[in-house]
C-alpha cells in the first residue's frame, strides 16, 4: 500500500512524495508528512487516510479551509484520483496503489474458500475493533447434510448481496457438478430447510445480554455501510434500513430485544442523522461530554448536570465520531477532532468507553476571561486575578505542558487591556490567530533566533505576549524582561517550578548567574501551569507565585490548584503578595476570590 501525493504550486507538479502508511498529514509545521510552505495553510491543516480501497480527506479545523474541486470541505470526503485539493495556493492530487479492490466487478471467478476458523476478515475501511468489542461471525458454514448445489448457491447469493465482505472469489455461475450418489444420513422425509431470507443469512449472532447483542447488531451493520454513509451514496437510507431489519431479525432469533421496529428507527437515525446529539445542543450549552455512550454531561453557565447518554449502544458513539471527524476510534487511532456546527469536537479512545467532548467554539476576537471560564479553562476568580495582574502591567509566565497551547489564554489576558493601548502577540507558526482582540497586532515567529522578538519590541507595545519562548532566543530574553511593560511569556514546562528554572537558566546565559534568580523574581509576578486534557480542553492546573530563598534557589508558592479528578479549583490559603500591589495600582479585586 502506497499513498502518492502530487503537489502543484506553480502550474506543474514540482513534488510527488510517496508514503507507505495509512495516514498522511498536511500543514505548515515541520512535523507534518507533507510540509506546505504556503501562507494559506495552517500548522495542522488536513489529513488523508486510507479507507478500504480509497482515500478520505478531512479538514483539521484550519483557518482558511480545505477545498476539493473548488468546494470547501464540510466533513470527510472520499477522494478520486481526478479530485483537485486546494490548500491556500497549493494544489494537490492523491492516488492509492497496492490495495486490492473490493468491488464485485473486479473479483475473479473461482470456487469459494472455506470459512476461516479465526472468523471472517473485517471490512477494509476500519481498523481492528477496540478490545471491548466482540468479533462478529458473518459467514455461515453449510450444514454437512446439505447438497453441494444448495451450499454453492447460498455462498453465491450472500457474496452478491454484500460484495464488500467477500474476501473469497465468487463461484462460477454455471451448473455446479453433481456429487456421486451416497447413502442418506437421515430419512428422506426430513430434508434440510433452506434459509428463508438471503439477507438475514448474512448475520449470525451468539446469545448475549440484550445490551451486548444490540451493540453487536449496530457494529455489524455499520461496518458494512460506513463507506456508503460517509460518501452519502444514493439510496443509502433504504440500504441501511434493510440491513438493520435483517440483523435485528437474526439477533431476535437468539434473544428477545423487545420492540425491534422502534430500535431499528433509533439505530437508523444514529447512523444517518444527528438527532441524539442535536437534541442535547438545543439549549446552547457551553460543553457536552459523552462518557462512553452510557452517560452525558452538560455544562451551561457554570452549572453541570449529568444523565443517561442518548445513544442506543457504545458503537453508535464510535459511528458518530467517524461521520464527524473521519476517524474510527481504536487502539491505533486514539484521538480525533473535528467541527460540528459551532462546537469543536474532541474525541479520545478508551477501551472501557471512549470520551467525546463538544465544546462551543469561541468566535474571532472574543477570547475573554468570561469565555475561558465558561469553557472550563479556570475558575472566574483565577482568571480575574490574572487579568488584573496583566492590566496593572505585571508579567505572567505560562508553563504549557505536552499538547497544551498558551495562545488562547494569552488572547484572553490581552483582551483586558484598554482600547488605546497597543497589544502585540508573537506566536509560533501554525497557531490560531482568531481568538485575539481585533485591535491586537499578531505576528508569527520567523527568521533568525531572536529577530521576531526584536521586531515585536520595535513596535513599542504596552503589552507583549510571546508563545513558546525558545532556547535559541535566550540572548534577547534579558533585554525583554527588563522592560517596564506587561509581558506574558510562554515556555514548555510540566509545572510552575520547572518553568521558572527554565527561564532562570535562559537569563543566566546573558546575565550574571548569581543575579539570575533575582532577575527572574523581578520579571515574573504570577506563574500559570496549563495542561491538555483528554476532552480537548487546555486547563489551568496551577496558579502560583515565585519565591526565592536565601541560597538563591527559585521556588513556587501555590495560590490555586486543580483538584485531581475533578473540574474544581481550590484556594491553597496563601494570598499572593501581588494582590495588594494590584489594588494599589487602581485595579480593585474582590477578596472573596480567595475564599
Amino acid at each position: 500500500m502506497r499513498v502518492h501525493v502530487f503537489i502543484d504550486t506553480d502550474g506543474e507538479a514540482t513534488r510527488s512524495p510517496e508514503f507507505a502508511k495509512p495516514e498522511v498529514t498536511l500543514g505548515r509545521r515541520p512535523s507534518n508528512d507533507v510540509v506546505l510552505a504556503d501562507a494559506g495553510a495552517s500548522g495542522s491543516h488536513a489529513r488523508v487516510f486510507v479507507t478500504g480501497s480509497a482515500l478520505t480527506i478531512v479538514d483539521l479545523d484550519s483557518t482558511n479551509g480545505t477545498f476539493v474541486n473548488q468546494r470547501r470541505l464540510r466533513g470527510p470526503h472520499v477522494l478520486s484520483p481526478q479530485d483537485v485539493v486546494e490548500i491556500g495556493d497549493t494544489k494537490l492530487r492523491f492516488q492509492l496503489s497496492g490495495v486490492e479492490s473490493t468491488s464485485i466487478e473486479s473479483t475473479p471467478q473461482a470456487p469459494p474458500a472455506p470459512p476461516s476458523a479465526d472468523g471472517p476478515a473485517m471490512d477494509a475501511d476500519w481498523p481492528a475493533p477496540p478490545p471491548m468489542m466482540d468479533e462478529l461471525g458473518t459467514n455461515i458454514a453449510p450444514a454437512p447434510e446439505a447438497p453441494v448445489a444448495a451450499t454453492a448457491a447460498k455462498v453465491e447469493t450472500r457474496a452478491a448481496v454484500f460484495p464488500r465482505l467477500s474476501r473469497a472469489p465468487l463461484p462460477n455461475r454455471g451448473t455446479p457438478p453433481q456429487p456421486p450418489p451416497q447413502p442418506p444420513s437421515r430419512p428422506p422425509s426430513a430434508p434440510v430447510a433452506a434459509p428463508t431470507s438471503t439477507t438475514a443469512a448474512a448475520f449470525e449472532f451468539q446469545d448475549a445480554e440484550p445490551e451486548v447483542l444490540v451493540n453487536r447488531v449496530f457494529e455489524a451493520v455499520w461496518r458494512r455501510v460506513s463507506s456508503s454513509v460517509v460518501a452519502n451514496e444514493s439510496g443509502v437510507r433504504s440500504k441501511v434500513a434493510g440491513m438493520l431489519s435483517a440483523a435485528l431479525q437474526s439477533a431476535s432469533s437468539v434473544r428477545s430485544l423487545g420492540d425491534t421496529s422502534g430500535l431499528q428507527a433509533r439505530m437508523l437515525a444514529e447512523m444517518l442523522d444527528d438527532g441524539p446529539v442535536t437534541k442535547l445542543l438545543e439549549g446552547q450549552p457551553d460543553e457536552v461530554v459523552f462518557i462512553s455512550a452510557a452517560r452525558a454531561r452538560v455544562s451551561r453557565g457554570g452549572h453541570v448536570s449529568e444523565g443517561r447518554g442518548p445513544f442506543t449502544c457504545a458503537y453508535a458513539l464510535v459511528a458518530w465520531v467517524r461521520r464527524v471527524t473521519g476517524v474510527t476510534l481504536s487502539s491505533s487511532s486514539v484521538s480525533a477532532r473535528g467541527v460540528f456546527g459551532q462546537y469543536a469536537v474532541h474525541a479520545a479512545y478508551d477501551p472501557n468507553g471512549s470520551i467525546v467532548s463538544l465544546r462551543k467554539r469561541v468566535p474571532a476576537g472574543s477570547a475573554t476571561s468570561e469565555a475561558m471560564a465558561r469553557a472550563g479553562v479556570a475558575s472566574p476568580g483565577m482568571l480575574a486575578l490574572l487579568s488584573a495582574a496583566v492590566a496593572s502591567r505585571m508579567s505572567v509566565l505560562v508553563c504549557a505542558g505536552p499538547g497544551a497551547r498558551a495562545s488562547w489564554l494569552m488572547a484572553s489576558l490581552l483582551a483586558g487591556g484598554a482600547a488605546h493601548e497597543l497589544q502585540v502577540a508573537l506566536l509560533s507558526p501554525g497557531s490560531d490567530v482568531t481568538p485575539f482582540p481585533t485591535n491586537a497586532v499578531v505576528m508569527t515567529r520567523a527568521g533568525r533566533a531572536g529577530h521576531s522578538i526584536e521586531a515585536a519590541l520595535g513596535l513599542g507595545p504596552d503589552r507583549l505576549a510571546v508563545e513558546d519562548v525558545e532556547w535559541s532566543e535566550a540572548g534577547v530574553i534579558g533585554g525583554l524582561v527588563s522592560r517596564s511593560f506587561s509581558q506574558i511569556l510562554g515556555v514548555r514546562a510540566a509545572n510552575a517550578g520547572a518553568g521558572l528554572r527554565h527561564l532562570r537558566a535562559m537569563l543566566a546565559e546573558t546575565a550574571d548567574p548569581a543575579y539570575a534568580g533575582n532577575l527572574t523574581m523581578r520579571a515574573v509576578s504570577l506563574v500559570v501551569t496549563l495542561q491538555h486534557f483528554s476532552d480537548g480542553v487546555d486547563r489551568i492546573t496551577q496558579l502560583a507565585e515565585p519565591t526565592l530563598d536565601d541560597a538563591g534557589r527559585i521556588g513556587v508558592q501555590d495560590v490555586f490548584s486543580l483538584v485531581p479528578g475533578s473540574r474544581n479549583w481550590q484556594f491553597t490559603g496563601a494570598r499572593p503578595r501581588c494582590f495588594e500591589d494590584i489594588v494599589q495600582r487602581g485595579f480593585p479585586l474582590d477578596p472573596s476570590i480567595f475564599a
